[in-house]
């Protein structure tokens, strides 16, 4: 299923047990800008029964105008920086990093959280 997520469609995606979000957060934060991005999150939070899976780019230039507050390609600081970002949305205790995972180019990387939804 081909389906382009936005702010305003992302409501009418099913609930479900588990929501992957693999690499298409800068996506949404370039196209949509922070608080788009920060809102498909938000809106994610329900649809996902019991975890999501939140993988993100390293890289500001990713992101847009507006790029995250991280340092590029510094894995402490990009994970500081999520565990703060979805913490906020998803309350600290549930948001766990999982691993850094290798992109497809170079030297590049990505950082996998696990998102307890709250209540589980």
């Amino acid at each position: 299923m081909h389906f382009f997520v936005t702010p305003e469609t992302v409501t009418v995606l099913p609930i479900c047990d588990v929501v992957l979000c693999l690499s298409v957060y800068h996506r949404w934060h370039h196209d949509f800008g922070h608080e788009g991005a920060q809102h498909i999150l938000w809106t994610l939070r329900t649809k996902a029964q019991r975890f999501m899976f939140f993988e993100l780019a390293s890289q500001q230039n990713k992101y847009g105008s507006m790029p995250p507050d991280f340092i590029d390609r510094n894995q402490h600081s990009i994970v500081d920086y999520n565990l703060r970002m979805l913490g906020g949305l998803f309350g600290r205790p549930n948001v766990e990093f999982a691993a850094a995972t290798p992109a497809s180019r170079g030297k590049q990387f990505r950082c996998l959280f696990a998102i307890q939804m709250p209540g589980q």
